[in-house]
């Protein structure tokens, strides 16, 4: 299995379903950029490497996650779990 769909799947049975509360207590204060229905979490490797979660809320509970790693800034990897459908695929907007 993938790093990266391995990552997501820890993600995933750890956060699945849990309430905003849950995820508030486990990584505190969501980043700026966040709003009442999407939270954003930056995890820091190393000094190059970063990882951001996103969790995305439906009735105050964690539907769906995102997981984008960085390597000096710049996404290098995107994989999302999203209603039961889970993609590798990287899908970037410019």
């Amino acid at each position: 299995m993938d790093k990266q769909i391995q990552k997501l799947k820890q993600y995933l049975e750890k956060h699945l379903g849990k309430t905003k509360a849950q995820i508030h207590s486990e990584y505190g204060k969501p980043e700026i950029i966040s709003d009442s229905n999407m939270w954003f979490y930056h995890q820091y490797r190393w000094l190059i490497f970063k990882d951001e979660i996103c969790f995305f809320f439906t009735d105050d509970k964690v539907a769906d996650i995102t997981v984008t790693e960085y390597v000096f800034g710049i996404p290098l990897h995107n994989i999302f779990y999203n209603m039961g459908n889970c993609c590798t695929t990287p899908f970037f907007r410019k």
